[in-house]
């Protein structure tokens, strides 16, 4: 069955679409930003866990949260990581959110704008034992996120850089 998203009108729904390819073009590059985070903690610490550990024994591709698990362990290894710690574990949690709304954006169904013009987005939560859950997100929340994706890209890199001085190896 294929479904119409319902929009007031082309130039709405042009609108829509914009922000929904916004949130989708802008996850990737802080996506990428975590994994260059991952990938350094690992070869930062790869003299100091053993090979049959089980932070070794996970290959790419792995879950977003798996990714943000493994680094917050690498991050508690060491004390040397402790500045770091407590700027990257915020910036950690807003990336959760972000991925939350990026996977309703691009992974459910859009319905259209409801009276009110927000986006909804549903799809079924088996978690939850339901066939439809629904949500709704405003424009201007979705161009914010976006915004938000591309300042996250930059303190990301800052963080990636940062681990990279070779006093933390």
């Amino acid at each position: 069955m294929v479904h119409i998203p319902i929009f007031r009108s082309p130039e709405e729904s042009t609108q829509m679409y914009v922000l929904c390819g916004r949130i989708a073009l802008y996850w990737g590059p802080v996506e990428l930003g975590i994994e260059g985070l991952l990938v350094r903690l690992r070869n930062n610490l790869k003299h100091g866990i053993s090979k049959d550990s089980f932070l070794w024994s996970i290959p790419f591709p792995i879950s977003f949260s798996r990714k943000v698990s493994e680094i917050k362990v690498h991050l508690k290894s060491s004390p040397k990581y402790a500045d770091i710690e407590l700027e990257l574990l915020p910036l950690l949690s807003r990336c959760k959110w972000i991925h939350d709304i990026r996977t309703h954006v691009v992974h459910s169904i859009c319905q259209g704008t409801n009276l009110d013009g927000k986006l909804m987005f549903g799809r079924s939560d088996h978690n939850k034992g339901k066939s439809y859950t629904e949500k709704q997100f405003g424009p201007e929340e979705l161009e914010k996120v976006a915004i938000e994706m591309l300042h996250l890209v930059d303190k990301l890199n800052d963080m990636f850089n940062r681990l990279s001085n070779p006093a933390l190896r």
